[in-house]
């Protein structure tokens, strides 16, 4: 029983890797999908909270196991993703709202 258990919660796991249930949740792909330099830094800053995790921008095994105690430990959902919430408690920085932030602060100086 314990090993079936196990086995469902690896491809659980898995899944979550490539962003399946995307639709059963609302989410788009692109939310789905942070890019490396966003996981960098989930990892970067989950090593700053004490988990140990490699900090190669890969979301591999040991870095959904960070996440998903983070997660817990700061009453957040517990995903094992790196999802807008969990994204924005660790401090990573969004390419789009980065960029947008950038196109409103250059627009501003120019009047």
């Amino acid at each position: 029983m314990k090993r079936t258990r196990r086995l469902i919660l690896t491809f659980a796991t898995i899944a979550s890797l490539h962003g399946a249930g995307a639709h059963a949740t609302g989410m788009t792909a692109a939310a789905t999908k942070p890019t490396r330099d966003q996981i960098a830094q989930a990892q970067q800053a989950l090593r700053q909270e004490g988990f140990y995790v490699a900090t190669d921008g890969t979301l591999n095994f040991h870095t959904v196991q960070a996440l998903r105690a983070y997660q817990q430990k700061n009453q957040l959902p517990v995903t094992g993703t790196l999802d807008q919430t969990s994204m924005q408690a660790l401090g990573v920085e969004d390419p789009v709202s980065a960029a947008r932030e950038q196109a409103q602060m250059r627009a501003a100086a120019g009047r």
